[in-house]
């Protein structure tokens, strides 16, 4: 059982909206694994939406990966993606032309994309048409928001991972729409929600996430129980695997 300071009201996660940007898909694909998996951590009838907010066509990371855990979901997970270069636009220019000639020098320019390492996904380019997986184009904004997640409720989260900048702006967004601050969970991010706690690392936001919801096999409430000790060890190569490892360690006790 959770201890006294953790006990908080419970509900079934039934729906989990994500919204990324930039290398913030990594931790979220862990994520839409766990959902896709019907013996995972958040059991067999939960259902995921996620934004993915990307530069360009050429900067979206782990595209075969999304849409593998896409396809294997069975229709329980929405992956759509947004472009924010004015390059991306309807009639736009060449993506590449949006790629600075310091391009070698990665983290420099704020593109992913580089003219001496290109990655051509193995299941096809980004399709951008209309109605299409990057359908959106600019920063993410309310009516993205309405179209690409779930409704507030019970059951419902949202989880956020990216740029700082991205998550000011969608959290304030996401509120005007109904969500309120307990259906919210940032990963990564250095929002203080109180002054007394401090930046909120990957592994406290998934906590806060595990401490308020519950599966089927109740394998996250058992994560929450035996981690009330402190925060587990998440090592930056291994993105959020730790997590995913206690959780089915947990399930395998339950």
């Amino acid at each position: 059982e959770l201890c006294a300071a953790d006990a908080r009201p419970t509900v079934v996660l039934r729906r989990l909206g994500i919204v990324v940007g930039g290398t913030g898909i990594s931790p979220a694909l862990q994520l839409l694994r766990e959902v896709a998996d019907p013996k995972g951590a958040f059991g067999a009838s939960c259902q995921a939406w996620l934004l993915y907010s990307s530069r360009t066509s050429l900067d979206v990371l782990m595209l075969d990966e999304l849409r593998a855990v896409e396809l294997a979901s069975g229709g329980r997970i929405s992956v759509k993606h947004t472009l924010t270069d004015p390059c991306e636009a309807v009639g736009g220019s060449d993506p590449w032309e949006a790629v600075p000639q310091q391009q070698h020098f990665r983290g420099r320019h704020g593109h992913f994309a580089s003219f001496f390492d290109p990655f051509a996904p193995k299941t096809g380019p980004l399709r951008t048409g209309p109605g299409e997986e990057a359908e959106f184009r600019g920063q993410v904004d309310s009516q993205m928001l309405q179209a690409s997640l779930p409704a507030p409720g019970p059951g419902t989260r949202v989880v956020l991972c990216g740029p700082q900048g991205l998550l000011d702006s969608v959290r304030g967004k996401l509120a005007t729409l109904g969500f309120g601050g307990s259906d919210l969970v940032e990963l990564g991010s250095g929002h203080k929600a109180e002054a007394s706690e401090g930046p909120r690392s990957t592994a406290g936001a998934l906590r806060s996430l595990a401490a308020t919801t519950t599966t089927t096999a109740g394998a996250l409430t058992s994560f929450v129980a035996t981690s009330a000790q402190g925060p587990p060890e998440v090592r930056p190569a291994g993105g959020l695997g730790s997590f995913a490892d206690r959780v089915r360690a947990a399930q395998s006790m339950t």
